[in-house]
């Protein structure tokens, strides 16, 4: 995002990939540390709001882990592969796990 983006008092809505393969710090014995990998939707925003997987993550199926509608986890998460739009309600967050495709 821009400085401007930032700053927009409009702006309501971020997504963040944490990527489980580029964790920069080795474990104690030096050897690299690998783990799954997230993606987070946050919608600030009073309205429902839809999200799309960026177009470099959609080469993998994503499941939802956490969505904060929900009072716990989710069991069988709803899938999201290619540029199909995820709806990510009013003032939630959505944490959706990286997978292989099936």
């Amino acid at each position: 995002m821009t400085e401007e983006q930032w700053n927009d008092g409009f702006t309501r809505a971020i997504a963040i990939f944490l990527n489980g393969e580029e964790i920069v710090t080795p474990t104690a014995r030096g050897e690299r540390v690998i783990d799954d990998s997230f993606l987070i939707l946050f919608n600030a925003h009073a309205e429902r709001l839809e999200f799309v997987i960026p177009p470099a993550l959609q080469q993998w199926e994503w499941v939802t882990l956490i969505d904060t509608t929900q009072p716990q986890f989710v069991e069988q998460g709803i899938k999201y592969i290619e540029d199909k739009p995820i709806l990510v309600a009013e003032r939630s967050v959505m944490v959706l796990l990286q997978r292989s495709p099936s």
